[in-house]
């Protein structure tokens, strides 16, 4: 598909919310003839409702995405851009929940390294955000996002499979702007110079946990961590190992994955979306779904 259509421009999770979405319980406690409010239930009894007929569970889960496929992602509104065309792939985690891993190619979308950085942060800006929206101006999608895009503080076993304090690199830094980071091609780089960088960022992590202000600014962190926005860009590709985009983020949103704000809303569970950067990585990352077959 690659060589055929080119890159694709963004790599998308869609998360199962078999427990939030009251409709997958309401519909077997109908087959099964339990005339209770699925609100009134329990986690456990809910629980023990959905495993009671998983086949049916999975189908909803199979419907709701390919309704919200063709009547969100590749509608009219171009909520992600003009789709030209698509994969995906759902997989099923140990504990039996499903979740769609999707690529998508959009019309005239940039290419790193082929167009310049900013118009692929322009890009990537207007489809993909980690903000907390205002309780007051939206209500509904402050809350979507504090209850399904929130990253566990105390991180999970999941996180520490890869021998590191979380595999999917949260706590993740603030910054004034989003912006793309390349690994250093310095090769006379010591380890005393990168420890230097280091704990230059190490600086923003400590200002961050005794900053007492939650309301506080990027601008403002960073001038009491004694760095500008152009020094922790610096800071920060000498400690990545590979091109990424870090993007804005405020001192709250440390733990917010990233997501776009209409397909959010719309499908109401977790989810996950990056602009491809590294297609190499990307369809190793399929194939290594593919192999779990």
């Amino acid at each position: 598909m690659i060589r055929q259509i080119g890159i694709p421009a963004f790599f998308c999770s869609f998360s199962s919310a078999d427990l939030r979405w009251s409709e997958i319980v309401e519909s077997i406690m109908m087959q099964q003839g339990i005339a209770v409010n699925a609100d009134e239930l329990s986690w456990d009894e809910k629980c023990k409702i959905l495993r009671s007929n998983p086949v049916t569970a999975a189908r909803m889960f199979d419907h709701r995405f390919h309704l919200f496929l063709k009547t969100v992602i590749m509608s009219d509104a171009h909520p992600i851009g003009k789709v030209k065309d698509y994969f995906y792939r759902v997989e099923f985690q140990q504990r039996g929940s499903p979740h769609t891993h999707c690529l998508f190619w959009i019309e005239d979308a940039p290419l790193f390294e082929e167009d310049e950085d900013q118009k692929v942060i322009d890009f990537v800006d207007k489809y993909i955000t980690c903000s907390i929206p205002s309780v007051d101006v939206d209500p509904e999608l402050h809350k979507i996002v504090n209850a399904v895009q929130q990253h566990s503080k105390h991180h999970s076993k999941s996180c520490k499979k890869k021998g590191t304090n979380c595999r999917f690199n949260f706590p993740r830094p603030p910054s004034v702007h989003s912006f793309i980071s390349r690994p250093t091609t310095d090769k006379d780089l010591t380890e005393s110079d990168i420890k230097v960088y280091k704990d230059k960022l190490e600086t923003v992590w400590k200002e961050i946990k005794d900053s007492e202000l939650d309301d506080i600014s990027t601008e403002k962190l960073f001038e009491k961590a004694g760095l500008s926005q152009k020094e922790f860009e610096k800071c920060f590709q000498y400690v990545t190992s590979r091109n990424t985009i870090v993007l804005k983020r405020k001192k709250t949103e440390c733990f917010t994955n990233q997501y776009n704000a209409h397909l959010l809303r719309a499908w109401d569970a977790n989810m996950d979306i990056q602009f491809v950067l590294d297609v190499f990585s990307c369809v190793v990352y399929i194939i290594k779904l593919y192999k779990q077959i």
